[in-house]
């Protein structure tokens, strides 16, 4: 995927993330999380998929791994 593609992808992901929760909330994350992990769908194309770090770097989500939970340190 070239850069343009894939920047349009990261903004376009978290426009629709933005208006999700403005409409339902973040604690009904356990059905959004499952339209961004289907395979072949609008968020995951095989290597592509989306993943969302906290301000200290905790992952809030991973597009591929279900299981990551965990402290990524910037190097």
């Amino acid at each position: 995927m070239d850069r343009a593609s894939l920047k349009q992808f990261v903004d376009g992901s978290v426009e629709w993330l933005a208006t999700l929760f403005d409409l339902v909330g973040f604690e009904r994350a356990n059905e959004w999380k499952q339209v961004l992990r289907e395979e072949g769908g609008h968020f995951r194309s095989g290597a592509v998929y989306l993943f969302i770090f906290s301000a200290d770097g905790h992952v809030i989500f991973h597009g591929a791994d279900a299981w990551i939970f965990r402290w990524i340190v910037a190097t």
